[in-house]
């Protein structure tokens, strides 16, 4: 034909030179090409207005294969073929076949068809179109059986062709594709919308010899191959094309692949010389990228998988009926089909889950998508946004599986063929759902992700180029100590009374994320500055050999070392600088988290050596005493005193890696998204009084939140942006900014907390917090004020941090002051900090999770700081140290302290007491005063004096060590009982603390000024309870007779301390003073639900009494229970205020069951205002004979929602209520749907095996399905537009319950604002339908049964000596004396209940993400 000649001699003569002396190939290449033009008259497939099979040929039809191979023996095979597309059924026997002769795995072959509207019918695709005769059918048969034979052929060819070869890639363009979609008023039609989306870029694939010319040249266009729509067999434009490229690079082979060209046609069409036109002008911009080719470099990787596509609906048999008398053919066809189908498995099939997705790596250059179906250019543009990759991606459809059109969202929306009609002459049951494209695009962006390495980040910095990082505040200057290779992965550190600087080396984390194994590369390095500049240049090792030690402290002349499982003591005996005995104090520390090991060790103002142990800090038995009992230390620190073996006793915590005091020993510590918790309550306190329940010990004290939004300087990297946009779902990804999308932007690694108090720094920084965040490359400040008994912490900045680098390695860790006043910044500086427990595999494998072999250590400084030789205080004599008691920087006082005290250094003690009264005002007043006791000189006179102190801290610590003087010094106690009206907060909560060794008789008027003045604070509240347990009634009497209305909270707190105590003479006496007087009546309720809590777990609860009241107390019931006759007649009044009526309900709560019972009954009709109502099922249920539960389902009918809810909490706390509810639900009385999913949940993990047996036959349909498949399911809904106002009603209904976010909801789960950075689109998904997938140690449900068989649930809150802390899931706690507990097991799932796929429908899941990325915003 003249215009091809024309054609392909202009590409000849355009043709590129090509280079003699071409670079070695580093890669083997194979092709082949097989002709596949029908022999007989063959049916054609793509138009349904054909009438007849082919009658002739403008050019043969070809399948070509091209084989390539790397270094390492991958290998990839594409096969092209000018064919409408390739069936799911011929390819999986083609690939099958292939790799059984060959070795090519699924995901190394791409099958692609060209899409060309001339080539043949291929079973079973579209056969529904045409009216086949059964010798049609045959021969479509025929040729399909031959079409596989010579596709696995071709394969076979290409591979048996590998030479050495070299691979190029590049792009040119051609402007022929017009988009189709037209929209009229009719919708949208099949014309010309020029406007409308396309993609004229031609990829690029050339195949090199070793002569650098051209083997192959594979290229490919997203546009309907469909000018044509003769009888003649061809390959359309793309047929034209590789013609002419072939003729243009003689002994080339040239292969066209489709892209996402289903909504594009060639416009104009319908002539040859048009399509010849397109050819040319595809095969010139194929021809011409091989101008600008750039070479591909690297590995190949591949990855195959199937996901399952939905239909929006099915037809129902009606339609179907409907659709056999159609007069379209395919319609009826269609129809026929799906009838058959409902009669064999009645249903029509309502997903796809066929469809494939394939992704290639060509080296570090290309990244190459094979989607399935005819794909519309959406996805093509989508995909090259949203993909986070330096390489070229190449989008392909009609790939592997030709089932159906595939809209995108937009597409499916708008309506015309592509979305709709198309799907029946392909014979699908129905529309697609608009999940799929985020089904599809997701899981591309999955294995896009596993087959692209991530972008390299920055290499490492060196010390002076990282230092030029740094922004720091003006006047304030950073300097470098020290550097590898003199330190490596530095984590802990410590001056000791030499001035040397002991650091430990933690060379082996990650370690997999655990303690455990047999890493021993764990380091003590001694740095010593020998020449005062500032820089310690002299560095040894102390000790080696070690697993992962975190925490040391000085003590007689070694170390005392964390180093989980052991605490260790580490001597240098003959002084050549290294460590040559190793005595285990203590063992038994967990190891199990490698982030919440043993740390942070240091000598404590009271002379015990404190330390920090992470959420479950182990059972740790003496060493030295292995008979004592084991110390648990779940969710508490610890302390020790060195000299004496076994004094290791648990503290109050809820740290993580950190922990520090502030002058007068007040405790801070963190975890890593609580940035600053302070200690408030000390263990040794709450263990004096076993009868009292606390709830809490630690507070979060910064108004900006525990998880603080922080000013990050650093640029993301790029595993953490992978990880997140790859999984995230485009909807996520286009509406928020990448900074909300991944962990850089509110602190999520806390830690090392450090109160700096030094005078080196600005008197505006004293009293600051300094806290790391290594994952955000900065070391946040913030100033605390004193609120109450505690303090509050605010930010120091309001747009920026006090450290901040540029520099990704930059990790800082550790914190301290120095002898010298300045900070020190540990800087683990590392690539990646994260555990690799946090990581997707796949991104894992590609990061360097080791030790690269640095380490930094700064020092932090006003500018006109000077270096200078550190202190030797060994040279001191007992005088000189006792003067640096007095310092005004807290470590030359607490190492002078500690030197004392160990080596009881009496000659000290005269020159401390001439200190004493100097001191006033100052800090080393207290350091004086705890340098006597731990010389075990303290005299009543020393204390004495320090009461008119006018510092705060100086009277909270008179107080303390006052405790041991209380008793026999009255003189000291009437000091003490004047601070009952100190102005400062903290001075009243510590004398709360204190009262606890006075008398009884005194303690409980010191306890009742205090609380008088104080009832409001909740922790100075339960201070005093602390020292209640010997005045229990003293204090109640005073408080209920003697002083007004009380605190009804502290009324209730004390009077069940009093019940708890069991002793029936105290009871019978807080009994009478109810009867007897006149006072107390208006907290009479407050008094018998006290009473009633605490006697709960007793041999005799307070129900017990009314009928057989202990000895003594005969009188006091008979009295009582005839006022109780009287107020079940008052509860049941109507004319009587709804208020008067509640107080008295609360009061049955606690009288004899017979009187109660019935009355309380009574008040559960509709008619009972709703207060009333709810006071009546919380007063019944505190009632513990069999019949409530019948009194509480006989009304169940008509409870209301709120009634029933809090008529349901009563009936689960009890087994035998349990066993009747469910009866009930069998019965129908009750519903499943009045039961949450985590009642349902913890119901069928019940500690009572009766219970759990009949818990899984009721909500047997409530069962766990696969929840991985749920996650998949969903996943789609990562695409859906999310509505943030929305989102919060769902979040209000399902998540509230458990979570609190802009004031809404309970904090019982994980912190939203710390943890919501952190997660994809997917992370999400999981968290929501799969929660226990990976459960928090924090957030697993434990079952606590107590001493009454009363069954409680939650997450643990909080553990003190003598109570635990359960957190339901809707926020409300139960605190249980560790006496009343009779079995406490952990559940091992998480309180957050599976199954709320149950409760939400994909768009729901959009809107709620729409609004956890927006909230706290």
């Amino acid at each position: 034909m003249k215009t091809l000649l024309v054609l392909t001699i202009g590409l000849i003569l355009a043709a590129p030179a090509f280079a003699a002396d071409a670079p070695a190939p580093a890669y083997k290449a194979g092709v082949a090409v097989k002709v596949i033009t029908p022999t007989e008259a063959v049916w054609m497939a793509g138009y349904a207005s054909r009438t007849k099979p082919a009658d002739g040929k403008l050019h043969d039809l070809h399948a070509k294969a091209l084989c390539l191979e790397d270094a390492t023996g991958k290998r990839l095979v594409l096969v092209t073929t000018d064919l409408i597309g390739i069936p799911r059924e011929l390819g999986e026997q083609v690939a099958a076949e292939v790799e059984k002769q060959h070795g090519i795995k699924r995901d190394e072959l791409i099958l692609s068809a060209s899409h060309t509207h001339s080539g043949p019918v291929i079973r079973e695709n579209l056969v529904d179109m045409y009216p086949l005769t059964k010798a049609d059918a045959a021969k479509i048969d025929a040729y399909t059986k031959k079409l596989k034979d010579d596709l696995v052929a071709v394969v076979g060819a290409s591979v048996k062709d590998l030479r050495p070869a070299s691979l190029k890639y590049g792009s040119g363009k051609a402007g022929f594709a017009v988009n189709r979609r037209e929209q009229t008023e009719k919708g949208v039609t099949n014309g010309n919308n020029p406007k409308g989306p396309v993609d004229h870029a031609v990829p690029v694939l050339v195949v090199e010899g070793k002569d650098a010319r051209p083997l192959a040249v594979v290229f490919g266009y997203a546009c309907h191959n469909t000018t044509l729509d003769l009888q003649q067999w061809s390959g359309d434009f793309a047929g034209f094309a590789q013609i002419a490229v072939e003729k243009a690079l003689p002994g080339a082979v040239a292969m066209f692949w489709t892209g996402c060209g289903a909504d594009a046609n060639p416009l104009p069409r319908r002539k040859i010389e048009l399509c010849e036109q397109y050819g040319q002008e595809l095969a010139e911009a194929a021809v011409g990228a091989l101008k600008t080719a750039k070479p591909v470099t690297g590995k190949f990787a591949a990855k195959y998988e199937k996901i399952t596509l939905k239909f929006e609906s099915v037809p129902t048999q009606a339609q179907l009926a409907a659709d056999s008398l159609s007069k379209t053919l395919a319609v009826q066809k269609r129809a026929e089909r799906l009838r058959k189908q409902l009669e064999t498995n009645g249903k029509i099939d309502d997903t796809y889950p066929h469809y494939p997705v394939q992704t290639w790596a060509l080296g570090d250059q290309v990244l190459w998508v094979a989607l399935g179906g005819e794909v519309v250019i959406d996805y093509s543009i989508r995909l090259k946004k949203d993909l986070s990759t330096d390489r070229a991606l190449w989008v392909m459809g009609y790939a592997n599986d030709v089932m159906a059109y595939i809209p995108s969202a937009r597409v499916l929306k708008e309506g015309g063929y592509e979305a709709d009609s198309s799907q029946i002459y392909y014979g699908m049951p129905g529309k697609w759902s608009s999940t799929i494209e985020g089904a599809i695009v997701g899981k591309v962006k999955e294995l896009t992700a596993q087959v692209a390495e991530l972008p390299k980040p920055p290499g490492a910095l060196s010390p002076k180029d990282e230092q030029a990082t740094f922004k720091i505040p003006d006047g304030m200057k950073i300097d470098l100590v020290s550097s590898e290779p003199d330190i490596v992965d530095p984590v802990a550190m410590c001056f000791d009374e030499k001035g040397r600087l002991f650091v430990c080396e933690m060379r082996g984390y990650p370690n997999g994320g655990v303690g455990t194994g047999t890493e021993t590369r764990g380091k003590i390095k001694c740095l010593v500055d020998k020449d005062g500049d500032g820089v310690f240049e002299t560095v040894t090792t102390f000790a080696e050999g070690l697993r992962f030690p975190m925490g040391l402290q000085p003590y007689r002349g070694g170390l005392l070392v964390a180093v989980a499982p052991d605490l260790l003591y580490l001597e240098d005996t003959d002084g050549d600088g290294k460590a040559d005995k190793k005595t285990v104090l203590y063992t038994g520390f967990n190891t199990a988290n490698i982030q919440q090991m043993l740390n942070s060790l240091q000598w404590g103002l009271d002379n015990w050596v404190y330390g920090c142990a992470g959420s479950d800090g182990g059972s740790v038995r003496s060493a030295e005493r292995p008979n004592l009992p084991l110390v648990s230390l779940r969710n508490r620190g610890l302390r020790f005193k060195p000299h004496e073996p076994g004094s290791l006793e648990p503290t109050s915590s809820g740290g993580q890696y950190g922990l520090s005091p502030d002058d007068y020993q007040r405790w801070f510590t963190a975890t890593n998204s609580q940035h600053l918790r302070q200690i408030v309550l000390p263990d040794h306190y709450l263990l004096r009084n076993p009868y009292l329940a606390v709830n809490a010990v630690t507070l979060d004290i910064p108004e900006h939140g525990a998880a603080a939004k922080v000013f990050r300087i650093s640029p993301f990297e790029p595993w953490r942006v992978e990880r997140t946009t790859r999984r995230a779902g485009g909807a996520d990804a286009k509406r928020f900014p990448t900074t909300e999308l991944v962990p850089g932007g509110y602190i999520t690694s806390a830690c090392s907390p450090l109160i700096y108090t030094a005078n080196v720094f600005p008197r505006e920084y004293w009293g600051n917090n300094f806290v790391c965040d290594p994952a955000n490359n900065l070391i946040h400040r913030e100033i605390l004020k004193e609120k109450g008994a505690v303090f509050t912490a605010v930010r120091a900045y309001e747009d920026r941090e006090f450290l901040a680098s540029t520099d990704n390695w930059f990790r800082p860790v550790h914190l301290t002051t120095g002898p010298d006043g300045a900070i020190y910044v540990l800087d683990f500086y590392r690539e990646v900090i994260e555990t690799p427990l946090s990581l997707p595999d796949d991104i894992k494998k590609q990061l360097n999770l080791e030790s690269r072999g640095r380490g930094r250590i700064w020092r932090i400084a006003p500018k006109d700081f000077v270096a200078s030789k550190m202190p030797d205080f060994t040279v001191l004599k007992p005088a000189q140290l006792a003067d640096e008691l007095t310092s005004t920087n807290p470590w030359r006082r607490i190492t002078a302290q500690r030197l004392i005290v160990e080596k009881q250094e009496k000659d000290a003690v005269v020159r401390v007491r001439e200190l004493l009264p100097k001191a006033q005002g100052m800090p080393g007043r207290v350091n004086l005063l705890w340098t006597l006791h731990g010389l075990g000189v303290l005299r009543v006179a020393d204390v004495q004096s320090a009461y008119g102190d006018p510092e705060v801290g100086v009277r909270e610590q008179a107080l303390r060590l006052s405790e041991s003087f209380f008793d026999d010094a009255p003189a000291l106690r009437s000091l003490a009982v004047k601070l009952a009206t100190d102005p400062s907060p903290r001075v009243r909560f510590q004398l709360a603390l204190s009262a606890g060794a006075f008398p009884p008789a005194d303690a409980a008027q010191v306890l009742a000024a205090v609380l008088e003045k104080d009832a409001n604070d909740p922790w100075t509240v339960t201070a005093a309870l602390t020292s209640a347990s010997g005045c229990g009634y003293e204090l109640l009497e005073v408080l209920g007779t003697k002083r007004g209305t009380p605190n009804r909270a502290v009324v209730t707190k004390i009077a069940a301390l009093v019940g708890a105590t069991g002793d029936t003479k105290a009871i019978t006496k807080v009994l009478t003073l109810i009867a007897d007087n006149p006072a107390a009546d208006q907290i009479q309720a407050t008094i018998y639900e006290g009473l009633g809590q605490g006697m709960r777990g007793t041999k005799r609860p307070l129900p017990t009494w009314w009928d057989k009241p202990p000895a003594g107390a005969e009188g006091v019931c008979d009295r009582l229970r005839k006022r109780y006759a009287s107020h079940t007649a008052l509860v049941r009044d109507e004319k009587l205020e709804t208020r008067e009526r509640v107080r008295i309900a609360e009061l049955l709560a606690f009288g004899p069951f017979d009187l109660s019972g019935p009355a309380l009954a009574d008040c559960f009709t509709p008619a009972t205002p709703g207060d009333l109502q709810l006071a009546a099922v919380k007063a019944l249920s505190a009632h513990t004979d069999p019949k409530v539960s019948e009194l509480l389902l006989k009304n169940w009918a008509s409870y209301g929602p709120a009634l029933r809810r809090e008529a349901l909490d009563a009936l689960l706390l009890h087994p035998d209520r349990i066993l009747k509810l469910l009866a009930a639900v069998e019965a129908k009385k009750v519903a499943l749907t009045d039961f949450s999913l985590t009642q349902a949940q913890l119901l069928k993990a019940h500690p009572n095996a009766g219970v759990r047996t009949t818990a899984a036959n009721v909500f047997k349909q409530t069962a766990d399905v696969d929840r991985a498949k749920v996650v998949k399911d969903y996943a789609p809904a990562l695409d859906l537009k999310g509505d943030a106002m929305k989102g919060k009603g769902v979040f209000k209904k399902s998540c509230a319950a458990c979570h609190r976010l802009d004031g809404v909801g309970n904090d019982v789960g994980a912190n939203l604002l710390a943890a919501l950075p952190n997660k994809s689109g997917e992370d999400l998904l999981v968290a929501v339908f799969d929660p226990n997938r990976e459960v928090d140690p924090r957030f697993v449900s434990y079952n606590a049964v107590t001493n009454d068989d009363r069954v409680l649930n939650g997450v643990v809150a909080t553990e003190t000596p003598t109570s635990i802390t359960l957190r339901r899931a809707d926020g409300k706690e139960d605190t249980i004396l560790r006496s009343n507990i009779a079995s406490l097991r952990s559940t091992g799932i998480s309180l957050m209940p599976a199954g709320l796929e149950k409760e939400l429908q994909p768009q729901d899941v959009a809107d709620l993400f729409a609004y956890l990325r927006t909230a706290g915003k």
